[in-house]
């Protein structure tokens, strides 16, 4: 029996320590993380606390794209004509250990670290 995406099985022979490396660059869609980055912020949100883009807001089809194509955010339905997505992040343990990890780090000395208050005031 296996969980959450076929990916992290294939990782099986690696340690945790590189698995959670590997789910923090997938959950990202990059090395490190930005507080300043809108995507990664929504998307370290969003999989820790399960948050929804509403659709009313100017860019939030462009956080869609981007969190479907590059953050791990699965298109769960769409309508014929494209207009509406619905998505959504799933339920996986392993991304919302990455999501808590990144939110709990204490900012660096410059400041430019990741923390929740850091991401929030963003």
């Amino acid at each position: 029996m296996s969980y959450g995406r076929p990916l992290w099985a294939s990782f099986k022979d690696l340690s945790a320590e590189e698995i959670m490396h590997i789910a923090t660059q997938k959950l990202l869609g990059a090395k490190d993380f930005l507080a300043s980055n809108s995507n990664h912020a929504l998307a370290v949100l969003g999989q820790r606390f399960g948050l929804d883009i509403a659709f009313g807001y100017p860019d939030s089809v462009a956080h869609l794209e981007s969190a479907v194509a590059s953050h791990l955010r699965i298109c769960i339905a769409m309508t014929p004509d494209r207009v509406w997505r619905f998505t959504s992040y799933p339920s996986e343990p392993r991304l919302s250990c990455v999501a808590a990890d990144i939110l709990h780090k204490a900012p660096d000395r410059r400041g430019s670290g990741p923390s929740l208050s850091l991401v929030l005031s963003q």
